[in-house]
C-alpha cells in the first residue's frame, strides 16, 4: 500500500541508518469518512542488506495501528507490537481467547480476532484440521474465535491475536461495565516455548484487571507455577483444539509488579490488562531460534548413525546441518576455529543432502562435511 511519505506499493527503497536512529513509515491515510481509515501495510517486507562496511546488521521492526477499531462499536485504541523475524516463525500455534472480565468462567466464550501470516503463498495452512481459505494478498487469513484454535502449517506463519474494543463485538453480552479496548498480540510457535517467564502487570491508565494466559502441555499442568504458587485446577481447561495442550487463565491480584512464571516442560503465554475502555497487552515469553537449520556434530568413531550432543576431546568429528531449504552452495567456515589440525574452509557447489525428515509438518534437507 501507498505511504504517508509517498513510498508507492510494490516498489522497493533503501533508507540508511546508524546505529540507535529509527526510521517511520506510515500507511497513507484514506479519504475523508469518520473514522480516518489508513492503507493497511500488511504484507510489507523489511530486510537488512549490506552496508558501505560490508555487512548486514541486525534490526527490530515493529508494527501496529494508532487506532484500531473492530466490529465499528465504541472507541479503538493505539496497538502495537514487535514482530519477529521470519526465520524464528514456526508451523504449530495454539490460541485462547482473552479473559473478557471477572465473575466468567474460562471455558465460556468469548470473541477474539485473529492473522495468520505466511511467507510462501502455497502455504498449507490448517485450523482445527481442517485447511483455511480465503488468503488476502498473498499473505493472511483472517478468522474469529470464541475459544481456542489449534493452527498449523506446512511452511513458516505468523498468527497474531486481536482483543475487541470494549468486549462489544457481540451487542448482545452482557458484559458491564464494558471493560477492555482493542489490544493486539503477536503469538509464540509451540516451537519457541520457555520454561521461565518474568514480566510485568501495570495498573496505570485505570487498570482494573490482570491475567495471563498460559498454554502448555497438559501433562505438565501439575509443575505450572507463578510467583512460587502452584496454579490450581480451577484456573486451567484442557485446549478445546488439542487436548494435549491445556490452558492455564490466572487473575494477577494486588499492585503493579513483576510476576515469575515456571514450568517444567515449554510453555507460551500472553499477558494483558483490562480497564474502563481501556487495555494493554504483549507476549510474556518466547524463545527466538532460529528454526530455519539445526546444527549437531557425529562422533567419527560412533557405531549409533544418529547426530551426538557431545564428544570427546581431541576426538574427531563431522558437523551436520538440517536446513528447511535445498542449499545451492554450502560454506563449513572451520578455519580459525580451536581444533585440531587447524582445518581450513570448505566450500561445497550444489551439495546434495543425505537425507530429508519432516520435524513439526516443516521438509528439512540434511548436509554432513564428509571428511573429519
Amino acid at each position: 500500500m501507498d505511504t504517508e511519505g509517498g513510498w508507492q506499493a510494490g516498489k522497493t527503497y533503501t533508507v540508511e541508518l546508524d546505529r540507535g536512529e529509527v526510521y517511520n513509515v506510515f500507511g497513507r491515510k484514506g479519504s475523508s469518512s469518520v473514522p480516518y481509515p489508513g492503507n493497511d501495510m500488511s504484507g510489507s517486507r523489511v530486510v537488512s542488506v549490506e552496508g558501505v562496511d560490508g555487512r548486514c546488521h541486525p534490526i527490530a521492526l515493529f508494527s501496529g495501528s494508532s487506532r484500531i477499531i473492530f466490529c465499528n462499536l465504541g472507541g479503538g485504541e493505539f496497538v502495537q507490537q514487535q514482530i519477529f523475524p521470519s526465520n524464528t516463525w514456526g508451523t504449530r500455534y495454539l490460541t485462547y481467547r482473552t479473559q473478557p472480565n471477572i465473575g466468567i468462567d474460562i471455558g465460556a466464550p468469548f470473541l477474539n480476532f485473529y492473522r495468520v501470516a505466511v511467507q510462501d503463498p502455497s502455504t498449507v495452512v490448517k485450523r482445527n484440521g481442517m485447511v483455511m481459505t480465503g488468503l488476502k494478498n498473498g499473505f493472511h487469513y483472517e478468522f474469529t474465535g470464541n475459544t481456542g484454535d489449534y493452527i498449523e502449517s506446512d511452511k513458516p506463519i505468523l498468527v497474531s491475536q486481536f482483543i475487541t474494543n470494549q468486549n462489544q463485538c457481540d451487542p448482545g453480552t452482557p458484559f458491564n461495565p464494558p471493560m477492555g479496548d482493542p489490544e493486539m498480540f503477536v503469538l509464540s510457535p509451540i516451537e519457541q516455548g520457555i520454561r521461565r517467564a518474568v514480566f510485568y502487570n501495570t495498573r496505570n491508565q485505570s487498570i482494573d484487571l490482570n491475567f495471563a494466559n498460559i498454554t502448555l502441555p497438559t501433562s505438565a499442568v501439575s509443575s505450572l507455577q507463578m510467583d512460587g504458587n502452584r496454579v490450581t485446577p480451577s484456573q486451567v481447561i484442557v485446549h478445546p483444539g488439542n487436548p494435549t495442550y491445556s490452558v492455564a487463565i490466572v487473575r494477577l491480584l494486588g499492585s503493579a509488579s513483576q510476576h515469575v512464571l515456571i514450568c517444567d516442560s515449554g510453555f507460551t503465554a500472553i499477558t494483558y490488562g483490562l480497564g474502563y475502555l481501556e487495555s494493554y497487552g504483549y507476549n510474556a515469553g518466547t524463545l527466538v531460534n532460529n528454526l530455519n537449520a539445526y546444527s549437531s556434530i557425529r562422533n567419527s568413531f560412533s557405531l549409533d548413525p544418529v547426530s551426538d550432543s557431545l564428544t570427546c576431546m581431541k576426538t574427531s568429528f563431522r558437523p551436520r546441518i538440517k536446513v528447511a531449504y535445498r542449499l545451492s552452495s554450502l560454506r563449513w567456515q572451520l578455519g580459525g576455529l580451536p581444533l585440531t589440525g587447524s582445518p581450513q574452509d570448505v566450500t561445497e557447489s550444489s551439495p546434495i543432502p543425505v537425507a530429508t525428515e519432516k520435524i513439526f509438518g516443516r521438509t528439512y534437507y540434511t548436509y554432513d562435511l564428509e571428511k573429519d
